[in-house]
């Protein structure tokens, strides 16, 4: 017997709300949440209900940490690496990351290694030596938006925090499949604890 279930998913991680549904209307609109799915409030999760194992909620367990490398050139201060990572922790948390999923590198580049023409015609304004490339890493299938979400809040804060103008920072984000071990000794306790 073949059953079908869907889901829906308004929001972020944390704060977001959903809804269930199955084929056989044994289920329809049932609401599910973050805190339901980790248990601190009553409620459903995606372990009892087969029918809708593709609900987002379930998505929630394999939400992986953004690996976030700034590309600089040389000579940026370890204060405002600090002040960049924690901006950029900060954007991630707002786009529905967990707070401990920092994983922020420096590679330092010199001035020959990091070629800009320092004009774009979208800009007022000409680039700076203080020019940046911000490569993150994401797993695929997260909500629609995710990464533009993260752009813009982090720009915002780079801003506020280390008055870098918009033209000094180039995004590119990077799509990964999500079951693709990051951390093989967490992959081989899971794999463990499963045959237990």
């Amino acid at each position: 017997m073949k059953r079908l279930g869907s889901a829906t998913w308004n929001g972020d991680l944390r704060n977001g709300k959903g809804s269930v549904s199955t084929e056989s209307c044994a289920l329809e609109s049932h609401p599910c949440t973050f805190f339901s799915r980790y248990g601190e409030k009553p409620g459903t999760n995606p372990e009892e209900l087969l029918g809708a194992a593709h609900c987002p909620v379930s998505k929630l367990m394999k939400v992986e940490m953004p690996l976030v490398t700034f590309t600089v050139r040389r000579g940026l201060s370890a204060a405002d690496k600090s002040r960049l990572s924690e901006a950029m922790l900060e954007a991630q948390v707002a786009a529905g990351y967990r707070r401990a999923d920092r994983f922020h590198r420096f590679p330092e580049v010199g001035q020959d290694d990091l070629l800009v023409d320092p004009r774009f015609a979208d800009y007022a304004t000409n680039r700076t030596d203080r020019f940046m490339v911000v490569e993150v890493v994401i797993s695929s299938g997260r909500p629609t938006g995710t990464a533009a979400s993260i752009a813009d809040e982090a720009v915002r804060l780079f801003g506020e925090r280390l008055r870098l103008a918009p033209q000094d920072i180039l995004f590119l984000f990077h799509e990964v499949e999500p079951n693709l071990p990051r951390f093989p000794a967490a992959s081989i306790r899971r794999e463990a604890t499963a045959d237990a």
